[in-house]
């Protein structure tokens, strides 16, 4: 697999929120500002850090790798590594692939494959996104194409 781009996007992750009618019957997420704020801060860092590509939309299929590295509330305990508590990852992934859509991708369908983590920080919170091009079918029983890479 090849790397596309790597890029941090410092603050807090704000994962994708249920839908809900507004006062005019509009469906809006009930996380709306937050979690437009968060998609907002996803492209500005992507186009910061890795301008080459501000402007080129993929076609083809992309993998994602993602850490959410979460501050660790005084109250948990040194030796838990594993936030197991909210936000779910899956709707912080779903947020994610929203906001790469129209920024690299056509549309989130192209993601064939994520790798998601929520670990524990001393440090302030981010999400550390990497995006794949997929040059083979990898099978179930062989090694994790980013270990291979040796990244993470």
């Amino acid at each position: 697999m090849a790397l596309v781009c790597a890029f941090t996007v410092y603050g807090a992750a704000q994962p994708q929120g249920s839908l809900t009618a507004d006062r005019r019957g509009r469906m809006r997420h009930s996380n709306h500002a937050s979690l437009m704020a968060w998609r907002s801060d996803i492209r500005a860092a992507m186009q910061v850090h890795v301008p080459h590509i501000a402007h080129a939309l993929f076609s083809g299929p992309l993998a994602v790798r993602i850490v959410f590295a979460i501050p660790k509330p005084p109250s948990v305990s040194r030796r838990r590594l594993f936030p197991t508590v909210a936000p779910d990852l899956d709707r912080l992934v779903r947020a994610v692939g929203d906001a790469l859509t129209q920024t690299v991708v056509r549309d989130d369908s192209q993601i064939v494959h994520w790798d998601a983590w929520k670990v524990y920080t001393d440090g302030p919170a981010e999400a550390r996104i990497e995006l794949w091009e997929p040059d083979a079918v990898v099978p179930l029983s062989t090694v994790n194409p980013f270990q291979q890479q040796g990244l993470f």
